[in-house]
């Protein structure tokens, strides 16, 4: 298998590649480069992988597929646990006050041509839960499971989001169904969401991998494209402005997120209770996540499939 390609990365269990173990299995700390030094194959491709949310030592690991169905001999592995917040959000600031969330998240920080305003680029991931995590990620949460976000890179170097940084697509599962949100507007403004024709809720799911793919060119004008699939079936034709600019930085590239976030909008609810549940009696979402890829062309995201 080759591993010279400079705009792609296949970040799931690809990531492990035949003979090439560069990935450690188990947790991953904040800012790790997962690059090793005498593998010439580049993750996403700077290599730089930032962990967001809580970092218990069951929230990330790379495992051997558990499912037998994987395209890839390992994949991803993520876990999240009733109460599982950290800092604002276990309880909300600024226009998402009262709104509760809990995440285990890895960003990629991209570099090159591959992620950058005005150049089109190719997303592709697959996902995986049981029933179990089903039922769980519905109900009082709305879920989300892959996202992309606009970002840049400050002064020391450091990917950065918020404000400009709102979600700009969102693969959600909720009691509504599964689909892909486009905000490409600033925060507030209208989305569009895309669904498959079936209208899967999270259940429908279950047991089985489904994929997801989207083309995307950054742009502000009508040359932007929106092309999303579900499963190989196209949900999304869209042709226009794919985000806009607010009054803080300007977007230079789009944020690629892998993991589990979920929201839940709550009054007045003491969210401590959550943390203070006996472990037996907590909600558990466990997701695992294949063929994370990203590249220029469709091609590219199979180039390195196992």
């Amino acid at each position: 298998m080759k591993h010279t390609m400079k705009l792609i990365a296949t970040l799931a269990a690809a990531s492990i590649l035949a003979g090439c173990n560069t990935m450690p299995r188990g947790s991953f700390a904040n800012n790790q480069n997962i690059m090793s030094p005498t593998n010439t194959y580049k993750p996403f491709p700077a290599g730089q992988v930032q962990t967001h949310g809580v970092k218990a030592d069951y929230s990330h690991a790379l495992i051997a597929d558990p499912t037998g169905s994987a395209t890839s001999p390992n994949v991803e592995r993520y876990e999240l646990r009733e109460g599982d917040c950290a800092g604002p959000d276990c309880t909300g600031v600024g226009n998402r006050k009262n709104h509760y969330r809990e995440r285990t998240e890895r960003a990629y920080q991209p570099t090159g041509l591959a992620s950058n305003i005005g150049s089109e680029v190719w997303y592709g991931w697959d996902v995986f839960f049981d029933e179990k995590t089903a039922k769980n990620m519905t109900g009082r949460f709305n879920t989300t499971l892959g996202q992309i976000k606009a970002g840049w890179i400050n002064d020391s170097n450091v990917m950065v989001q918020g404000g400009c940084g709102a979600p700009l697509v969102l693969a959600k599962y909720s009691n509504s169904g599964v689909r892909l949100e486009l905000a490409a507007s600033n925060v507030g403004a209208a989305v569009t969401r895309y669904q498959p024709m079936s209208k899967p809720k999270p259940r429908d799911l279950a047991n089985k991998w489904h994929r997801w793919e989207l083309q995307i060119k950054w742009s502000r004008g009508n040359d932007g494209i929106f092309n999303a699939w579900f499963n190989g079936e196209q949900i999304a034709n869209y042709k226009g402005p794919t985000y806009q600019l607010c009054n803080l930085e300007p977007m230079k590239f789009a944020q690629f997120k892998t993991g589990i976030y979920a929201t839940h909008k709550y009054t007045g609810m003491d969210f401590d209770r959550q943390n203070t549940k006996p472990e037996e009696m907590k909600d558990v979402r466990v997701v695992l996540f294949d063929n994370v890829s990203v590249g220029k062309t469709r091609e590219e995201l199979f180039k390195n499939k196992d």
